[in-house]
C-alpha cells in the first residue's frame, strides 16, 4: 500500500496508543507495509513517525517500507488483524488480499460493509472504537476466528477473484 493521509494511519496509531499506554497491552504490535505514495505525502509519513515517537510508541508501531506484492501474502497469514482505516469508500485490494488469506480485517472503509459485516467495521476517525474493536477480536475464541477466516476468504474467492472479475465486466458490455 501506500501511506498517505487518505489511509488515516493517525486512527491506527493512536488505537494503538490507547491499547499500549493506557490498557498495559504491551505485547501488541503494529507493522505498516508501503511508502509515501508522492514526494508531496513524505511530511504525512514523517509527521507519522514524529507521532509514534512522541507517544513512546517506537516498539509496537514499526514501518516496513515498500515490498513486493509476493512477500505481503506471508505478512498477511502471520498478522492476527488487518486493519484498513482507509477514508477512499472503494474497494480496496489490500483488504480483498488480507482476507484471501485467511486474515481478521477490520475497516473504516463503508464499501466493506456488506462483505465483512457491521461486527468488522469500524467509525472513522474514531480511535477509541478501533482500541475497543481490537479488543473484541483479541478475545474471539479460536474456533470462532477460524470460520470467521474461512467465510472471508470464501467471500473473496466466490465474489472477488479474477476470473470472475473479468466475467462480471464481459457481463456489461453484451
Amino acid at each position: 500500500g501506500r501511506i498517505s493521509p487518505a489511509k488515516d494511519l493517525e486512527s491506527l496509531i493512536k488505537a494503538i496508543n490507547i491499547l499500549v499506554n493506557k490498557e498495559n497491552k504491551q505485547g501488541l504490535s503494529a507493522h505498516i507495509i508501503g511508502g509515501p505514495g508522492l514526494v508531496t505525502q513524505q511530511a504525512y509519513y514523517d509527521s507519522l513517525k514524529q507521532m509514534i515517537q512522541t507517544m513512546k510508541l517506537q516498539r509496537q508501531v514499526s514501518f516496513l517500507g515498500e515490498i513486493s506484492n509476493i512477500e505481503t501474502v506471508g505478512h498477511y497469514q502471520d498478522a492476527d488483524l488487518f486493519i484498513s482505516t482507509s477514508k477512499t469508500g472503494s474497494v480496496d485490494k489490500v483488504v480483498l488480499e488480507a482476507m484471501s488469506c485467511g486474515t481478521l480485517v477490520l475497516t473504516s472503509n463503508e464499501a466493506f460493509k456488506d462483505i465483512v459485516g457491521s461486527e468488522f467495521m469500524v467509525e472513522k476517525n474514531n480511535p477509541a472504537q478501533l482500541a475497543e474493536k481490537i479488543k473484541w477480536v483479541q478475545s474471539l475464541p479460536k474456533e470462532q476466528v477460524e470460520n470467521i477466516q474461512t467465510r472471508l476468504r470464501e467471500e473473496v474467492l466466490k465474489n472477488h477473484d479474477l476470473n470472475n472479475l473479468a466475467k462480471k465486466i464481459a457481463e456489461q458490455f453484451k
